[in-house]
């Protein structure tokens, strides 16, 4: 999925029925898009320093180690964060539910019931 952004926002609609304006202009005031965004950037950012260090196995020097630990922390907050945010439309329940099941934050079984989910009427 992409990042959940406003231009996401347009991708996530594609599948939903048509939506008048005042609806439209609904899903994308959501607050759940702004805090998916920002736990995308938070994890971006972990992914790449996990690249540059091997998950901070590399890391000899102090300041180093704890920028490492800074980036993680920053993405679990974000995350906890993400948990803590209702979405007010149906739309952005359902991107936030692909957001999580794609980061794949989650336990094995969780994950796959996050896909179940996506597939059942429920989304449709």
């Amino acid at each position: 999925m992409n990042a959940p952004t406003r231009r996401a926002a347009f991708g996530v609609l594609a599948g939903v029925p048509a939506l008048s304006l005042p609806a439209f202009a609904a899903v994308l005031d959501d607050p759940v898009y702004a805090a998916m965004e920002r736990h995308r950037q938070a994890y971006d950012t972990l992914m790449d320093a996990w690249a540059q260090t091997r998950g901070g196995l590399d890391l000899e020097d102090e300041a180093d180690k704890r920028k490492w630990y800074d980036v993680g922390t920053a993405e679990e907050d974000t995350f906890k964060a993400l948990l803590t945010i209702r979405p007010t439309t149906k739309a952005g329940a359902i991107a936030c539910v692909e957001h999580v099941a794609d980061i794949g934050l989650v336990t094995d079984e969780l994950g796959a019931w996050l896909v179940m989910l996506l597939g059942s009427p429920l989304v449709a």
